[in-house]
């Protein structure tokens, strides 16, 4: 299905022809609540956006209307916009739909509107079609999240030792992790529902949690001295309860001093797992357990130890030289996008779900 909604995108030339844009309804996507959707964000990237990230033209639309689902974002859209093209040239356009209008989107990194659908595509010279690609639905739920020092974790075994203290900068923000259209990787969307934690547990009131596949629900949690921005754990918990989502958390500067620049260069930001054996307070990390990404080629997992002080942020973890988890359980994959882990031990296998971005570190705990 073809709509116009963009009468043209403006040549640096006035007596240039005009590129006719058109947003593409998915399929099987009616029953997709966009009822939310409030403005788009519209980008032209030049022809060295790869290199030069400054190389962009950008316009914020508000929706005159709302607009329940993907055909009606598509006709009340039509003819709304037009946008500069850079001087480099055109090669690409890339659409998110967002949650707030142009006016009260915030700008922080990790404070951004929900993003409702993204598209993108690249020019070769002729018409854009640009396929609407859902990402969260608009719908909202109570959020429950706990907190989990995944490091503290591995070296008590206790769930009551681990659980992240309440105080004023603790607490958990609800977004999402989907496809960069960008760049490749992932682009975190959302964080403007969140909760401070009391008695260790944040509760959401008004998060959106109905994602797309090709999306995960992320939880961005920690203090001032743990952080973590992960897809939200659907595996069994170690320590939350029913009803809730774990989180794991880490030193922010022990996974710093951690972090192997060279591995992070060559295939994509990192991950940091826990895998884990039991819950409460009779569980233990798992040790000879085996972590392959779907595709190998794609990332590198590394195995590591626990060390005295690197709970508390001093130091980095031990780098091992094995292809198993040692007593710690520990390991660090390197990757970009999205990608299943298979976690192997003793007979015993499961598969996780991860992706992470660049600035913060990404966290599994994978329990047995």
């Amino acid at each position: 299905m073809r709509g116009l909604w963009v009468a043209a995108l403006l040549l640096a030339a006035c007596s240039d022809p005009v590129v006719d844009m058109s947003l593409q309804v998915p399929a099987g996507a009616s029953v997709f609540d966009t009822s939310c959707l409030s403005s788009v964000s519209i980008y032209a990237k030049g022809q060295t956006f790869t290199q030069d990230p400054t190389d962009i033209k950008q316009a914020c639309i508000d929706l005159p209307m709302a607009a329940p689902t993907f055909a009606g974002v598509q006709a009340v859209l039509h003819g709304q916009v037009s946008l500069p093209i850079p001087d480099s040239g055109l090669s690409g356009i890339s659409v998110l739909g967002n949650s707030l209008t142009c006016a009260t989107m915030p700008s922080g990194r990790l404070a951004t509107a929900d993003l409702i659908f993204y598209a993108s595509a690249p020019y070769i010279g002729d018409a854009i079609t640009l396929p609407m690609t859902p990402s969260l639905a608009c719908p909202t739920s109570t959020l429950t999240a706990m907190p989990i020092d995944m490091l503290e974790l591995s070296t008590t075994h206790r769930c009551s030792m681990s659980r992240v203290a309440d105080s004023a900068s603790a607490g958990v923000n609800a977004g999402t992790l989907s496809p960069s259209p960008f760049l490749p990787g992932v682009l975190f969307s959302g964080g403007i529902a969140g909760s401070a934690l009391l008695g260790g547990v944040a509760t959401i009131p008004s998060a959106r949690t109905m994602v797309a596949a090709n999306t995960c629900l992320a939880l961005y949690a920690g203090d001032d001295a743990l952080d973590a921005l992960s897809c939200a754990q659907t595996t069994p918990a170690a320590c939350a309860t029913a009803g809730q989502i774990e989180v794991g958390v880490l030193a922010s500067a022990t996974a710093g001093a951690t972090l192997d620049q060279a591995l992070a260069s060559q295939y994509g930001p990192a991950t940091f797992g826990l895998v884990y054996s039991g819950t409460g307070e009779t569980g233990a990390p798992v040790s000879g357990a085996t972590v392959t990404l779907d595709d190998e080629t794609a990332g590198a997992v590394v195995y590591y130890d626990v060390p005295a002080g690197a709970v508390g942020g001093t130091g980095a973890l031990t780098k091992l030289t094995t292809s198993t988890t040692s007593a710690s359980g520990m390991f660090v994959v390197y990757a970009t996008g999205f990608h299943t882990l298979t976690i192997a031990q003793n007979g015993r296998t499961m598969k996780v779900r991860i992706a992470a971005v660049i600035d913060d570190p990404g966290t599994v705990i994978a329990r047995f």
